[in-house]
């Protein structure tokens, strides 16, 4: 009996335990990033052509138009395209989270590029938050009426811009 009022409170305590952290890893799966989906980066535009070699045209990018020796992508993987004359988007894993935030920091120097100026660096996130930010977006500019922007996923009032 001694055995048994032992062993009976450590059972329940590991089945408690294994059903906590299933909860939390389905949790985690649907509104959190994961690991792997931290250090990962979305490139909108890249030009795609038939046979191609991703990971070398991302490593191309962050060299020659980030100006980044020292950074390369561990894994560059092409999504179909839903649009007609559309390029698919890239989603781009680096090696670490320090990695990813010098791509970050340097990503607004595309825009003075002559080869690289029509394609973007953003974010990688979750679907659930892609919803969250697009049902956002539709809010603001449907009660806004050109006062209220978004700006770096806060919602602001639009500076008026008067000529001087």
């Amino acid at each position: 009996m001694d055995n048994l009022e032992k062993t009976i409170p450590n059972t329940i305590a590991s089945l408690i335990d294994s059903k906590i952290s299933s909860e939390m890893k389905k949790v985690k799966q649907q509104f959190g990033h994961s690991k792997n989906e931290a250090i990962r980066v979305i490139v909108r535009n890249l030009p795609e052509s038939n046979g191609e070699n991703v990971l070398n045209k991302v490593n191309a990018l962050i060299k020659d138009g980030l100006h980044l020796k020292d950074v390369k992508a561990v894994s560059a993987d092409r999504t179909k395209s839903y649009k007609e004359g559309k390029f698919g988007v890239v989603i781009v894993a680096f090696k670490s989270m320090n990695e990813k935030r010098k791509v970050m920091d340097k990503k607004r120097n595309l825009k003075d590029s002559r080869n690289f100026k029509d394609i973007f660096i953003e974010n990688d996130l979750s679907k659930s938050q892609r919803i969250l930010n697009n049902n956002l977006r539709n809010i603001v500019n449907a009660i806004g009426e050109n006062r209220l922007e978004i700006k770096g996923g806060r919602v602001r009032t639009r500076e008026s811009r008067q000529p001087n």
